[in-house]
């Protein structure tokens, strides 16, 4: 029996209802979602991903009911196959519309290593002294501008100060907007971090996932996914 924080032990109806979320979505017939096949593994794997994160049943455990390896259950198998965060959220939305995630609360999140407790004071340590670091004149930055604001001119003269320029300086076409750089090969775009993610961040935690693991699933960094979990996420 599952209490509250505890794995729910998989039943058929939890393999039903996850393989017709996961064939829906890979667009094969569930009927056939045991059969040989390329995309029929696929839907297994995200059946399967979408039970071990809401449940919190074990990857060994999942991986026997949907026929498959348990290290296909590992992040970077799921992100080779092409399985998203938002097909293993439908999977888990799935389940809870069935009432089948009744068994399962979420726990709060498990405390973070003495290393990561550690190292949070210490980054937003960091960040306070690199505001306060001296400039090239000697001064903290913050003083810095402190005195710029001090300096500013009224808004009347500046406005003034602004359109008698614009006066004096021929007019010019506007200039295309330049085009977005793209991406360096391999370099990856981190998003932030929001309520949202946190709400959905904390199934994965509870699963047993890394917290690293966590927030590359997310494409958030590391630090804002520990933060957001020890500390919350501000509306």
């Amino acid at each position: 029996m599952s209490g509250a924080g505890q794995a729910v032990q998989l039943t058929a109806a939890h393999v039903a209802v996850a393989i017709v979320a996961a064939a829906g979505q890979v667009g094969i017939d569930a009927a056939q979602v045991f059969a040989p096949g390329r995309g029929h593994k696929k839907a297994r794997m995200m059946a399967a991903a979408g039970c071990c994160a809401r449940l919190g049943c074990s990857k060994a455990a999942a991986a026997r009911l949907f026929r498959l390896e348990a290290q296909r259950l590992a992040p970077t198998m799921l992100a080779k196959a092409g399985i998203t965060l938002d097909h293993m959220l439908t999977v888990a939305e799935a389940l809870q519309g069935a009432g089948l995630t009744a068994g399962h609360q979420a726990s709060p999140p498990r405390p973070l290593s003495p290393a990561a407790e550690a190292s949070a004071p210490a980054r937003k340590s960091e960040r306070a002294a690199a505001a306060r670091k001296p400039g090239r004149d000697g001064r903290s930055t913050d003083d810095a501008a402190a005195g710029g604001r001090r300096r500013r001119q009224p808004p009347k003269a500046a406005s003034a100060a602004r359109n008698a320029k614009a006066a004096a300086q021929p007019q010019r076409s506007a200039a295309p907007a330049a085009a977005a750089r793209p991406m360096a090969h391999g370099v990856r775009r981190l998003r932030p971090m929001t309520a949202k993610k946190l709400r959905f961040a904390r199934w994965f935690v509870a699963a047993g996932w890394d917290v690293e693991e966590v927030a590359d699933l997310f494409d958030v960094h590391d630090d804002a996914m520990a933060d957001a979990l020890e500390f919350g996420v501000a509306a």
